[in-house]
């Protein structure tokens, strides 16, 4: 009998501790990043595509570590995922007054986190 109530004692404080962790959700974020500032617009398109390239071959880890996401209680770092991303040119004066052109790349990904502040 003291085994049986023991066991329930166990199973019913067990439920309450992980009652408080919510199941993983899907984050989606989106970031900028900005390349170097080129002398011709096709050099910064092309650098930009070097940017989403580097990008897309970054592993799910790898990924992670380059982008900026909110703090969270727990991130599941094998869940990073690359949604889409874009390249835009800006027209920039440079320091010896010249027009340069610099790729900025937006993208948009997704992480799965555990907040538990929020459940």
């Amino acid at each position: 009998m003291i085994k049986v109530i023991s066991l329930a004692s166990v199973m019913l404080f067990s439920s309450v501790a992980l009652a408080g962790y919510g199941g993983f959700s899907n984050v989606v974020e989106s970031e900028t990043m900005q390349g170097d500032a080129m002398s011709t617009k096709d050099a910064a398109v092309k650098e930009g595509q070097e940017i989403v390239g580097g990008l897309s071959s970054l592993s799910s880890y790898e990924l992670s570590t380059n982008v900026n996401y909110p703090n969270h209680d727990q991130i599941d770092y094998s869940s990073f995922e690359l949604l889409e991303s874009n390249i835009k040119v800006e027209e920039v004066i440079s320091e010896d007054g010249n027009v340069a052109y610099k790729p900025v790349v937006n993208m948009k990904y997704q992480f799965s986190a555990r907040d538990r502040g929020r459940d």
